[in-house]
């Protein structure tokens, strides 16, 4: 989350490096993941999945993959079972 916002009063506030397409908010993550789990994910290892171009442009700057989010949820929901087979009669 980023508490940041370009129309802001205070110029502390005004100023941001996070907000998207700014790459901040991934370095953040990928610092609290390290330290969380004692080990480093470099970014070719990522997906940022994102519906918005700023999203896109965010993952390209970071040097992650990206993926559209209607792509990501269509290929994550599981295919329909088969009709089951008809009993013997």
């Amino acid at each position: 989350w980023c508490c940041h916002h370009p129309d802001a009063e205070h110029p502390e506030l005004a100023r941001c490096w996070c907000r998207k397409p700014g790459v901040g908010l991934v370095i953040a993550a990928s610092l609290s993941m390290s330290h969380h789990f004692g080990e480093y994910y470099p970014p070719y290892m990522g997906l940022m999945v994102g519906d918005r171009p700023e999203d896109q442009e965010c993952a390209a700057r970071a040097g992650l993959d990206f993926q559209w989010a209607a792509q990501w949820r269509a290929q994550a929901e599981p295919e329909p079972a088969p009709p089951p087979d008809p009993p013997d009669s």
